[in-house]
């Protein structure tokens, strides 16, 4: 494995914790990743009651007395 050079992808984990639906969605690049998120969220507006933004990589979407529906991304290195 010399010069072994990695390659970061980005994984979109979409788990709606009310139904115990759990997604997982691979990226090439983070801008992609981004607008899934943010297609994600635009939708789920009509369904939940707000919208939570956690951190600079995790969203919270969520109805009064409800478990939420949490997407994250997060980067990893695979070769």
């Amino acid at each position: 494995m010399k010069n072994f050079t990695g390659k970061t992808c980005y994984v979109v984990l979409d788990r709606d914790m009310e139904e115990l639906i759990f997604d997982t969605m691979l990226f090439s690049t983070y801008e992609k990743a981004l607008k899934y998120v943010q297609d994600t969220i635009k939708e789920g507006q009509n369904l939940y009651d707000r919208v939570i933004q956690d951190d600079e990589n995790s969203w919270r979407m969520q109805d009064d007395g409800e478990q939420p529906r949490i997407i994250e991304v997060f980067s990893k290195v695979v070769w």
